[in-house]
């Protein structure tokens, strides 16, 4: 039996970082422009790298919440409130998969 490959992450938030990555999705430019043309192994090992730093940058975004208080303005808590919005549309993208 053939694997199938999953629907693309994409998620229309398609600005690229300074790092040549998207913003919205995570992938790099090269990622995103191989994506039709990728065989469903390498489409899916793509998933398992965004999943994982999915989870790192929750991680590192909670514990910046905690840090800082949530109360406490030192920097805009509107940036990291977007960051965990785009963070949980990605979580909707992989649990569809």
């Amino acid at each position: 039996m053939t694997r199938v490959g999953p629907a693309s992450p994409c998620i229309n938030v398609c600005v690229l970082d300074a790092g040549n990555c998207c913003t919205g999705c995570g992938r790099t430019v090269v990622e995103i422009a191989r994506w039709g043309r990728m065989n469903p192994d390498e489409q899916w090992a793509v998933l398992a790298r965004l999943e994982r730093a999915l989870i790192e940058t929750r991680r590192q975004l909670q514990q910046i919440q905690k840090d800082l208080g949530r109360h406490e303005i030192l920097v805009d808590s509107g940036i990291i409130d977007a960051h965990l919005m785009v963070l949980g549309q990605m979580e909707d993208v992989f649990a569809r998969e």
